[in-house]
């Protein structure tokens, strides 16, 4: 079967890019780009809570700053802190850590660009216009453009990603020694950045054996690398282990929570689920392209061959890319066993790690086997309707519309369908629609003008940044900017520390404030049930009108009015 496939591949007629087409889609990513920009310039701030919060304390423990636990059993791994922290004591306080954030993760989305290109012209031997598309197209994707307008290191993470993938189809290529070593640095020291790295450790070392059963490189080689990559993990592990044990002590051990989750049969079927779910969101936001790229893949990697596949960048640059992606979506899916979120059910954050790759491999295969990709389209296509469908049959309605009235529809964790939710009432058939009928055009246009078929995905992907960007990502800073009317009063000389009283489970104004209040610490803790114990040394505490703090004299002196929220002070105090 997998030799008449290879013989389909290899004798299909090859696509031609044009130079204008190259040029079209460079211009888009210029627009989309510079307007990204601005958006970078006019966020007000972080609004994703207590993510984006998180990786920009990080910073300020690196700092040396003393900061309050936060209360939430989430952990943010502590390496994008060092971007935080630079950008802090570049331009000045936590607000400084946020912007330069902002920039920096602009530049990743560029570098994710570059590797692109670089990998569609050493490693998949495209030609120059069609690595010019390739790139381009991945970078006006949402997933790699909008998601960069945000303060954490998603961005940067799918740029290490490629980084990883290119180092290893390079030491295919020449066994080269130092690069081998470079990868176990790497692939160790990765879990600092994004805890979803861990299992890259696992297939390293697998394609580390088969180098050296295959005797491609010898004994010292193996043992030397795998030392490195013990090293590096040891010191990314400790570092979060410093960090989790200083401000997130209520946080899930997160990596043996998920592994006991394995050993639950009751469980599996939910694993099922929350896999097919995470799979629907990279086929259907792809149209259909994730799915010719993980078939073209298969195809690729178990076809005979008169060359060592070990040796193979191709293949190499495949088995890291296939494996990947499968070890996100499995991690991912124990991640979200318990979710009840409506985009727990369309899960795109996670596996968004490993898109610009898979696209790459989807663009191959356009662009090289032509025969085969009008074959596999219609079954990618047929794939997310058919989890669609079978997921309203097993529960009897549609969840993600029945999530999204009830406002649980996160946006920056499906960012790939934001757009079409402008379009369509948001739900999981409604979505399934919209992308197999852009699918369908697309599919139309290949089959008959095929190298606008990428062209024309790309324009409608710019677009679709340019709107999620306008109309959802900065409208979110509306809310940041309604936090923060208590702020001088608040911020009197000589403030350290002021109490917020718990009642609202991962509650948006306790992170509004502790980012408008730094570097006052503002410490989360039951203030008015009866139970309630209050140190002496608050004289300032955050809470309820009708539930005043329940020990001694307070008196509202300030009021967060769209949060229904006010501020007490000590009776006889005249600061906090």
């Amino acid at each position: 079967m997998f030799s008449r496939i290879a013989t389909m591949i290899a004798d299909g007629p090859k696509v031609e890019a044009r130079r204008l087409q190259a040029l079209i889609l460079v211009a888009a990513a210029v627009a989309v780009g510079v307007f990204m920009l601005t958006i970078a310039w006019r966020m007000k701030g972080p609004t994703v809570h207590p993510d984006e919060f998180g990786f920009l304390l990080n910073g300020q423990i690196f700092l040396g700053h003393h900061e309050a636990v936060v209360p939430t059993g989430s952990f943010y791994p502590v390496g994008y802190g060092v971007v935080t922290a630079i950008g802090s004591a570049v331009l000045g306080g936590i607000s400084g850590g946020y912007r330069f954030a902002l920039f920096f993760n602009f530049a990743c989305a560029v570098g994710v660009a570059g590797v692109i290109y670089v990998l569609a012209r050493r490693v998949f031997q495209l030609p120059t216009y069609v690595a010019v598309i390739g790139a381009s197209l991945v970078y006006v994707a949402p997933g790699t453009v909008v998601s960069s307008a945000y303060a954490w290191p998603e961005t940067a993470a799918r740029l290490m990603a490629l980084v990883w993938v290119l180092l290893l189809a390079r030491v295919a290529e020449s066994m080269n020694v130092r690069l081998m070593m470079a990868i176990g640095v790497l692939v160790g020291i990765l879990p600092v950045l994004h805890g979803r790295f861990t299992l890259f450790i696992p297939i390293t070392f697998l394609l580390f054996g088969w180098w050296f059963l295959t005797k491609q490189c010898s004994r010292v080689v193996l043992c030397i690398s795998g030392a490195l990559v013990f090293i590096a993990y040891f010191v990314s592990y400790s570092l979060n282990t410093f960090v989790k044990t200083l401000v997130y002590t209520t946080s899930y051990d997160q990596e043996n929570r998920l592994l006991l989750r394995l050993f639950k049969p009751e469980l599996w079927t939910a694993l099922v689920r929350t896999t097919a779910g995470q799979t629907w969101y990279l086929l259907a936001t792809s149209a259909g392209l994730v799915g010719i790229a993980l078939m073209f893949m298969v195809a690729n990697i178990f076809a005979p061959s008169t060359q060592k596949k070990s040796r193979d960048p191709q293949t190499i640059a495949m088995i890291a890319i296939l494996l990947g992606t499968i070890s996100i979506l499995f991690t991912g899916g124990l991640q979200l066993l318990y979710g009840r979120r409506a985009d727990h059910l369309i899960y795109g954050r996670y596996v968004e790690v490993m898109v610009p790759a898979l696209w790459l491999v989807g663009i191959v295969a356009l662009y090289k086997a032509h025969r085969f990709v009008l074959r596999v389209w219609p079954v990618s296509v047929a794939a997310f309707i058919g989890i669609c469908f079978a997921y309203q049959i097993i529960d009897g309605l549609d969840r993600v519309k029945d999530g999204y009235q009830r406002n649980t529809l996160v946006f920056p964790n499906t960012v790939g369908i934001d757009a079409m939710s402008k379009l369509v009432s948001p739900g999981f058939v409604s979505f399934t629609i919209a992308f197999a009928l852009v699918s369908a055009v697309l599919y139309v246009v290949y089959l008959k003008r095929a190298s606008w078929a990428l062209a024309l995905l790309a324009l409608l992907l710019a677009v679709g940044s340019i709107t999620s960007a306008q109309d959802s990502l900065l409208p979110r800073g509306d809310y940041l900017e309604a936090a923060g009317s208590s702020r001088e009063v608040a911020l009197m000389p000589g403030v350290e520390e002021i109490g917020f009283d718990k009642g609202i489970s991962n509650d948006a104004l306790y992170y509004f404030l502790r980012y408008k209040l730094h570097p006052v610490r503002l410490t989360y803790f039951d203030a008015s049930t009866p139970n309630a114990v209050i140190d002496a040394s608050y004289v300032c505490i955050y809470g309820w009108r009708e539930r005043p703090p329940i020990e001694g004299s307070w008196e509202i002196v300030a009021e967060e009015p769209g949060f229904q929220r006010v501020l007490f002070r000590r009776v006889g105090s005249t600061h906090c």
